[in-house]
C-alpha cells in the first residue's frame, strides 16, 4: 500500500546510491555563465580536484569533458559514495575558481549535478561518445581533439593517467594535501571480447561519425564553430545568448532497450514507495525501521538501518 506523505520543505526526491553503477552526470554554472572557460589554471584546477576526490571516494573516470559553463562525465561509483565525491569535488572548485576570477557569488546551479543511470554496455559506450563529441555538438570546435579545456577518454592501452600538481594560486603549501596527484581515465568494464586497443579505436571511430554527423548539421543549418581561441577571449561572466528550453524531461536510466529502461523505472518506483513507508516509520519514532538497500541521506546524517543491497552485476 502506498504511503501519502506530508512534503518536506526542501526536502528533493530521494535517488538511490548504490556501488558498482554506472552513470552519465552532468554539473552546470549559475545562470549558465561561463566560470568555467579554459583555460591552464581552470584545466589544472579541475584536475587537481578530480584527481584528489576520485581517488579518495572510489569513483572511476571513464570520460570527462568541462565547457565553459558545465562538466560532464561517465563514471562509476565503485563504493556508493557518490554524493560524497560530488560535494567535495564541486565545493573545491567553487571556492578556488571564486578566489581565481576573484568572485564571491554562488558558482554551481542550485539543481542537483544531474545522474543518469547507465543500464547496459551499449548505453555506457553512447555515453562515452556524447561526452567526447560536447565541444562540436555545442558549436564550439570543429574537432573534439581541438577543444582547449578538459577532454578525458582512455587510450589504446585502456588506462590514462595524468599527474598534476597542486594549483599554488588556491592551496596552500602545509595544507595537508598531496603536492601532486594522479587523475585515471580508465576502460568501463564492457565489450570483453575487445582488447584496450581494440575498444580505444571502436570508441575513436564512434566518435568521429558523431562529429561528422553534427558538423553537417552544423552547415545544414549554416552555423560556424566559435574556434578554440575565441572560446577562450569568453567573458567568465557572460551567459550563452540563446535561451534554453523550459520543462524538457530529464531521464533517470539510459538504455536503447525500452524494456530494460521500462524494468528500471518500476524498480525505482517500488523503491521510492519501500523508502516513503520507512520513512513515515522514522519520523512516528520507530528508529529500529530498515530502510531500502541504496538509502543515502538518511543513512549518512541520520545513521539509519539499511536492507542488503543485492550485488550490482556487470551490464549483460
Amino acid at each position: 500500500m502506498a504511503v501519502r506523505l506530508r512534503p518536506l520543505r526542501g526536502m528533493t526526491r530521494p535517488r538511490e546510491v548504490e556501488p558498482g553503477k554506472s552513470y552519465l552526470t552532468t554539473r552546470r554554472c549559475i545562470l549558465r555563465s561561463f566560470l568555467l572557460t579554459p583555460c591552464d589554471e581552470v584545466n589544472q584546477l579541475f584536475l587537481y580536484a578530480l584527481g584528489l576526490y576520485a581517488s579518495q571516494f572510489g569513483v572511476v573516470l571513464h570520460a570527462v569533458v568541462v565547457l565553459g559553463n558545465h562538466w560532464h562525465a561517465v563514471l562509476t561509483d565503485v563504493r556508493g559514495e557518490l554524493p560524497s565525491f560530488f560535494q567535495r569535488l564541486h565545493g573545491t572548485i567553487a571556492r578556488a575558481l571564486n578566489c581565481f576570477r576573484r568572485r564571491r557569488d554562488v558558482f554551481w546551479e542550485a539543481k542537483l549535478c544531474g545522474r543518469v543511470e547507465l543500464l547496459d554496455e551499449g548505453s555506457v559506450l553512447d555515453k562515452m561518445v556524447y561526452v567526447a563529441a560536447n565541444p562540436v555538438a555545442a558549436g564550439l570546435v570543429e574537432r573534439g581533439e581541438e577543444w582547449p579545456g578538459l577532454r578525458l577518454l582512455p587510450d589504446a592501452s585502456g588506462r590514462v593517467v595524468i599527474r598534476v600538481e597542486k594549483p599554488k594560486f588556491f592551496f596552500q603549501a602545509d595544507d595537508g594535501l598531496p603536492a601532486v596527484v594522479e587523475v585515471v581515465i580508465e576502460r568501463p568494464e564492457i565489450d570483453a571480447d575487445y582488447d584496450d586497443a581494440e575498444l580505444a579505436a571502436r570508441l575513436e571511430e564512434e566518435i568521429e561519425a558523431r562529429e561528422e554527423e553534427l558538423r553537417a548539421q552544423a552547415d545544414e543549418q549554416g552555423r560556424s564553430f566559435l574556434g578554440a581561441v575565441r572560446v577562450m577571449e569568453q567573458d567568465p561572466s557572460a551567459t550563452p545568448a540563446t535561451a534554453e528550453p523550459l520543462g524538457a524531461p530529464v531521464p533517470r536510466f539510459a538504455s536503447q532497450d525500452r524494456e530494460l529502461r521500462k524494468r528500471a523505472q518500476e524498480e525505482y518506483r517500488a523503491w521510492l514507495v519501500a523508502y516513503r513507508e520507512a520513512l513515515e516509520r522514522w519520523r512516528h519514532r520507530e528508529r529500529d525501521v530498515e530502510f531500502p538497500p541504496g538509502t543515502w541521506w538518511m543513512r549518512v546524517f541520520h545513521r539509519v538501518e539499511c536492507a542488503e543491497a543485492e550485488p550490482v552485476l556487470a551490464p549483460p
